[in-house]
């Protein structure tokens, strides 16, 4: 059975795994290997998650995992940027997608985000993702030009 819970330190090490396995499927063919191990190792550092825990007490952020048993299969994390919250990332294990993971990590954000009382939350996946494209408007996002962020970053945004 699934579990969707907070992100716990023990899972630190599945995650960088996870986020490196999600990366190389999703980004293989927009960016080399190189590029990619570069940035994984960079975004899922211990030192990034040290800070995300440091901050966590500040209830801007949110982390959450899809964890079965001990193995965990996606994770979505969310930040307040200004006055506006965002999907900073989420993935799911490339071998479980289409099962609905995705979907009840989102379900999980939103739930967060009404706690929040915050009204429509963003993500600004790579122009070229089209797995992130796909799942954003199949779950009811909607795509918003005029926030997009250079000529790489694409904006979706939703309300809650």
């Amino acid at each position: 059975m699934i579990v969707y819970r907070p992100l716990k330190k023990q899972d630190i090490k599945q995650i960088q795994k996870l986020a490196l396995e999600s990366w190389l499927f999703t980004y293989g063919k927009i960016y080399k290997e190189k590029t990619i191990r570069r940035n994984v190792a960079d975004y899922y550092s211990d030192k990034s998650f040290a800070d995300y825990f440091s901050k966590i007490k500040h209830n801007n952020q949110y982390f959450i995992v899809a964890a079965d048993k001990n193995t965990i299969l996606g994770y979505a994390h969310i930040g307040k940027k200004k006055k506006s919250w965002e999907i900073l990332r989420i993935y799911v294990s490339p071998k479980r997608l289409g099962e609905g993971i995705g979907t009840n990590l989102i379900k999980n954000i939103e739930k967060f985000l009404k706690s929040k009382k915050a009204k429509n939350y963003a993500a600004y996946p790579h122009i070229k993702n089209k797995i992130a494209k796909n799942f954003y408007s199949k779950i009811g996002f909607q795509r918003k030009k005029s926030k997009d962020r250079g000529k790489s970053s694409i904006c979706y945004e939703k309300n809650i």
